[in-house]
């Protein structure tokens, strides 16, 4: 006999604001009258989203049941500590640049989630960062803000 996982409408919560903003973007576009070449560039950027969706939509729905729900106080402090760190990344990403504030953020979030490994951290907030360059400093052409590497960049 199949038996479902209740879901809890939370887990739901960042799959429905992605749709939303897909939609809503699109939308706003093709209302607005922008170029094809625009809305394309839009829905190329959503496909990413999309996907992610699926997948988030296939492990809730496929997940087994939870036996026993454990202690939620020391994830309270770990998602404040996130929230801390994502809105001083965003306060201070034009004085540090977004090298150094991306690279900083993505080495304290590591090591919020328990990895202890300095080299994979290193090497994985690195990695990120020269992805994300290459894709949006280079090949989209779009500026990051270089803030106190602007000489050097």
């Amino acid at each position: 006999m199949l038996s479902f996982r209740k879901i809890p409408w939370g887990e739901l919560v960042v799959p429905l604001a992605a749709v939303c903003y897909m939609i809503y973007t699109v939308g706003y576009q093709m209302m607005h009258h922008f170029r094809t070449a625009t809305i394309n560039y839009t829905i190329y950027l959503c496909l990413p989203i999309a996907i992610s969706v699926c997948v988030i939509l296939i492990r809730i729905f496929s997940a087994q049941p939870v036996q026993k729900e454990k202690s939620l106080d020391g994830d309270y402090l770990t998602v404040g500590l996130f929230l801390v760190l994502t809105i001083a990344m965003v306060l201070l990403i034009n004085f540090f640049g977004y090298i150094l504030d991306f690279f900083l953020y993505l080495i304290s979030c590591l090591w919020l989630m328990g990895t202890r490994s300095v080299p994979k951290i290193l090497t994985i907030s690195a990695g990120v960062v020269v992805f994300v360059i290459l894709v949006f400093g280079l090949w989209l052409e779009l500026p990051l803000p270089a803030g106190l590497l602007k000489g050097l960049l």
